[in-house]
């Protein structure tokens, strides 16, 4: 069936499959290689006057390619599991599902995103970094440059804001004025300084280095009492342990490490495999009603239902509190068209953020803005610090002396480590019409925000030089290449 070449490949010791299964694989493997070389070693040369044969030997060749192709088990289901991993990677039907513990933290709709650009390729120019305050004007003024009609619902804010890592709008002011360079939006909702602090470090690490930094930053950044726990905050989860194969490399781990690294850098669902297996035991256990393990059995406990997709329901462990739940991306599909007016319905999910005012947690967190600071300076990577405007329903709710520590902190680190800083929390040229809430900015609201942020960069020596050299370098770039 074989050329005879091939005969002595077979009696290879490793070849010695103990299953039958496992010969077969491997003659379709070789068999498959072998319709290759047939391929590329047939003369397809006509005789004079024989295009049309030709044609039909080269369709003749191809025809049995195809079928070797087809035949072969271990191609067909290679090509299966890569269209059902690209289904996954796409689809993330593990958010489809509202149940505690299942969700995979890659696939936590606050910091999805991060994951995926840190192992991204690209290195753009401008880092922009904060919290939800930076990445609703972000989406409410992309939307308004393209012609896009935005949406107020909480699906779009959910699965839409929450993973926005563009900022096209501010991109466009810097290329409007002289700077055509590309910026990433980096800002993660419900983050901290110290979530900061750890996604540039992590960034860093991964061998990218911007030309500039942009961090916005707000009260809440520095005094959220939900977030006082810096190691269980759902940033840290989510990178504190991202690895690159080069960290992997120096810190000579094992082949075993660095082999299931880049599997499962490449396919989904073995990076996923145990999220699954958590999902489908869970499942299985609800339906047969049995514990899905002794633990649950010894404590007389059920796993929590999925949310269903038709009704919404939701099976609770017996003697549970009823909580909150989040129905997930099933949630509220009739999207919302016109914007609410604006009741700063928010400010009781900030008094519960505020209060009991906690400055050691600020003064905790500002040591994280030095960190910060300190790792761009090491860098000589200039750094823009912006303080973000905010109703004044939203400042009332914190007494002078937070204030005072807030805008201290920021004053002192900004003229310590040379960080540009503008405050247009103080400018007095925001109102409330130009917010969603007590917090987020609208597109007007945005368009300020972007367009001081934008005349800043343009104005200061420092940051348009970082920029000016950057054009320099990619310049010089195209006229060797010419």
């Amino acid at each position: 069936m074989y050329h005879k070449s091939l005969v002595p490949f077979f009696k290879l010791p490793f070849l010695r499959a103990s299953k039958e299964r496992d010969r077969r694989l491997i003659y379709n493997l070789v068999g498959t290689g072998s319709c290759l070389f047939a391929a590329g070693s047939f003369n397809l040369e006509p005789a004079a006057g024989g295009s049309k044969n030709r044609g039909k030997s080269v369709i003749r060749v191809w025809a049995a390619f195809i079928q070797r192709l087809s035949s072969s088990t271990f191609l067909l289901t290679a090509c299966l599991l890569l269209i059902v991993d690209a289904a996954l990677a796409q689809i993330k039907p593990l958010r489809l599902f509202n149940n505690t513990g299942l969700t995979t933290i890659n696939q936590n709709f606050l910091v999805s995103k991060l994951p995926e650009i840190l192992s991204s390729s690209e290195n753009p120019e401008v880092l922009l970094l904060g919290s939800s305050l930076v990445l609703f004007p972000a989406v409410r003024c992309d939307d308004q440059l393209h012609g896009v009609k935005t949406r107020f619902d909480r699906w779009y804010v959910r699965n839409h804001i929450s993973e926005y890592a563009r900022a096209d709008a501010l991109q466009h002011l810097l290329a409007g004025s002289g700077h055509p360079v590309s910026v990433r939006n980096l800002a993660i909702a419900s983050s901290v300084v110290s979530d900061q602090y750890l996604i540039l470090k992590k960034y860093l690490s991964t061998g990218k280095k911007p030309h500039l930094v942009v961090l916005c930053l707000a009260p809440r950044d520095f005094l959220d009492n939900q977030r006082a726990r810096v190691e269980k905050t759902p940033t840290y989860c989510a990178i504190a342990d991202f690895t690159s194969v080069s960290d992997l490399i120096e810190s000579k781990a094992s082949f075993d490490t660095i082999a299931e690294h880049l599997i499962g850098s490449s396919w989904q669902y073995y990076r996923e495999k145990s999220d699954y297996h958590n999902l489908f035991s869970c499942a299985a256990g609800l339906l047969s009603k049995h514990p899905i393990n002794l633990y649950d059995a010894s404590q007389h406990v059920l796993r929590p239902a999925m949310v269903s997709a038709a009704t919404g329901s939701r099976k609770q462990p017996p003697q549970q509190e009823q909580a909150f739940v989040d129905s997930g991306v099933l949630d509220q599909q009739k999207p919302l068209w016109e914007p609410p007016s604006n009741t700063c319905n928010d400010l009781d999910n900030y008094k519960k953020m505020y209060w009991p005012v906690n400055l050691p947690l600020l003064s905790l967190q500002a040591e994280y803005l030095k960190k910060f600071c300190g790792i761009l300076q090491a860098e000589n990577i200039p750094l823009l610090l912006v303080t973000m405007p905010l109703t004044k329903e939203n400042l009332a709710l914190l007494p002078d002396s937070a204030l005072k520590k807030y805008d201290s902190n920021i004053r002192t680190l900004a003229t310590e480590y040379g960080a540009t800083l503008i405050q247009p929390s103080k400018s007095g040229s925001f109102e409330l019409s130009d917010f969603e809430d007590s917090c987020h900015m609208n597109a007007a609201g945005g368009n300020k925000l972007f367009k001081l942020i934008a005349e800043t960069i343009c104005c200061d020596r420092q940051l348009a030089k970082s920029l000016a050299n950057k054009q320099q370098l990619a310049a010089g770039g195209r006229q060797s290449r010419n």
